[in-house]
């Protein structure tokens, strides 16, 4: 029996104006805003609330209107909305992932755990978000109402990506551009694969990360390795998976450290999916990588979403882990 659950889609139409184009989900957003941006408020650092508008220098009003449009329809301060699209750069240690891209016959997917607090409320409020125009998903994002930046996206100009944690043992990089926030722009502006690799690469971030990217055929398959200021492309040996969890693998004995407490369960996760990939007899199914990203080797407390993404079909299947949906 599937231990997970598919999500609902919410579609926006982005020939409607800011004002207009949020109102017809506004029971979503709503819920949203009363349960999960609510749990998230309480676990942000104390005294972080002035640094919204800091975000907000730092992007360059980029998604001040955005911002403020969808807190309308919410009933909230957008001011929230920003920092929750700076969560990952505030609150480094509650973030993990475990992330594949294989090679297929029908090109490359890229499957995830994304291991997000707070798990439980994330999971009831996922929803695979699509921004269309005129009935073409120009992006798809799995996300929930609200949400301004991003960690998993793929965009219909034939590329995917999802960011995994990692730590550098320095902390925030203050003048760097929001992670979650970068990766919106990548997916929202870029052309291609080469593109979106090349502008995850060269931007100064305000944390580390890593980077997954692939595109439409099976030689693009990345792993591109942040410190804020450098990076590290680590690509696909030929058609054997490309796997991330959160810590650094550029060049054997690397010794920077993962992420917190998830550094002692980041080894084990990708040897079990290694293990799970090797055992396989047939054609990477959605079905069979839900049965690894759900596997007790693989699987996290703190797994909210599983997500496989298959940018040649422009396709994207967000499910979550019916134990997350029960009464506590």
């Amino acid at each position: 029996m599937a231990t997970w659950m598919d999500c609902s889609q919410i579609d926006l139409d982005l020939e409607l104006p800011l004002a207009k184009r949020f109102l017809p989900h506004q029971a979503a957003m709503r819920a949203a805003a009363d349960d999960l941006l609510t749990a998230m408020k309480k676990d942000l650092p104390a005294g972080v609330s002035h640094l919204a508008h800091l975000v907000d220098l730092r992007t360059f009003g980029r998604f001040r209107s955005e911002a403020k449009a969808q807190a309308k329809v919410m009933g909230i301060n957008w001011r929230d909305l920003m920092l929750a699209g700076a969560a990952y750069d505030l609150t480094l240690a509650y973030f993990g992932c475990s992330t594949i891209a294989a090679a297929t016959s029908e090109g490359p997917v890229l499957a995830r755990n994304m291991d997000w607090w707070p798990e439980r409320q994330l999971a009831r409020h996922s929803y695979v978000i699509r921004n269309m125009r005129k009935g073409r998903a120009e992006t798809t994002v799995a996300g929930w109402p609200g949400s301004i930046g991003l960690v998993t996206g793929m965009s219909a100009h034939g590329f995917a990506l999802a960011m995994n944690a990692v730590g550098d043992g320095v902390g925030l990089h203050k003048t760097g551009y929001p992670v979650m926030l970068h990766l919106r722009r990548v997916v929202d502006e870029c052309k291609s694969f080469g593109e979106a690799v090349e502008r995850v690469s060269k931007q100064t971030l305000a944390a580390p990360c890593l980077v997954t990217i692939v595109g439409t055929e099976n030689d693009e398959r990345v792993c591109v390795e942040r410190m804020p200021t450098t990076a590290n492309l680590r690509y696909a040996d030929g058609d054997s998976p490309l796997l991330t969890t959160n810590h650094f693998r550029f060049g054997e004995g690397d010794s920077r450290d993962g992420v917190g407490t998830l550094q002692s369960t980041s080894c084990g996760r990708l040897q079990g999916m290694q293990d799970m990939l090797r055992d396989k007899e047939e054609e990477l199914s959605d079905e069979h990588l839900l049965y690894i990203l759900s596997g007790e080797r693989v699987r996290l407390a703190i797994t909210a979403q599983h997500i496989i993404m298959r940018p040649r079909e422009n396709r994207l299947r967000l499910c979550v882990p019916k134990s997350l949906l029960e009464s506590n």
